[in-house]
């Protein structure tokens, strides 16, 4: 009985020792040193191992700078083309639009002066000319008219109403009745016969006999 419990006492020591030269022999091998930490130490490891995997936000980083840098050229160039192109929609003047220009300011240019011209003319006239009326409705008269350089307007018996316009007006009147307007303004006769010399400036003057017309 002895001899079989120091047996199995044997075969126990002689197990433990192989179990121990086992392990002695996995840890000489290939045991990493975290390992042997902690859980806690191992998760602190891989949290400070992690910055080296995110180079790929610098990378995308560089990528927006890049796209920006493009964006930035593409404004630059159709702010270019925008400014060239009031040059290209402006349509030259041709030299045949320049000519009919020319004379068209040319033709204004002479019916201007024509008509102001014209217009110096009638003021000019109206300011040197006399309008006589002679009215013989109450009684005929005899009337002799001319216009004070040798050309004769009427000469006759007056038997209504008659005006006569120039510069100068010079009449022959038979009777005191007659009326007579210059420039709408009436002259009185002093006797029968009677003769006026009328003109713009001097308004109406008498004439002396052997100075009137047909006298």
């Amino acid at each position: 009985g002895r001899a079989a419990a120091g047996l199995a006492a044997l075969v126990a020591l002689l197990a433990i020792a192989v179990a121990a030269a086992a392990f002695v022999g996995n840890g000489s091998s290939g045991q990493r040193a975290s390992d042997d930490l902690p859980a806690e130490t191992a998760g602190l490891t891989a949290s400070s191992a992690a910055p080296a995997t995110t180079a790929a936000p610098a990378t995308t980083a560089t990528s927006t700078t890049g796209t920006a840098t493009t964006d930035t050229s593409t404004t630059d160039t159709t702010a270019t083309t925008t400014g060239t192109v009031p040059a290209d929609t402006t349509t030259p003047t041709t030299p045949a639009d320049t000519a009919a220009e020319i004379q068209a300011k040319r033709h204004a240019r002479a019916l201007r002066i024509r008509r102001e011209r014209a217009a110096r003319e009638r003021a000019a006239a109206a300011n040197s000319t006399v309008t006589v009326r002679v009215d013989a409705s109450v009684r005929p008269t005899f009337l002799c008219v001319d216009d004070g350089a040798g050309r004769q307007l009427f000469g006759g018996t007056l038997t209504g109403k008659q005006t006569f316009k120039g510069q100068r007006v010079r009449l022959n009147i038979g009777l005191a009745s007659t009326r007579i307007t210059v420039n709408g303004n009436p002259v009185r006769l002093d006797g029968s016969p009677a003769g006026l010399d009328v003109t713009r400036k001097g308004g109406a003057r008498a004439l002396p006999l052997g100075k009137r017309p047909c006298g």
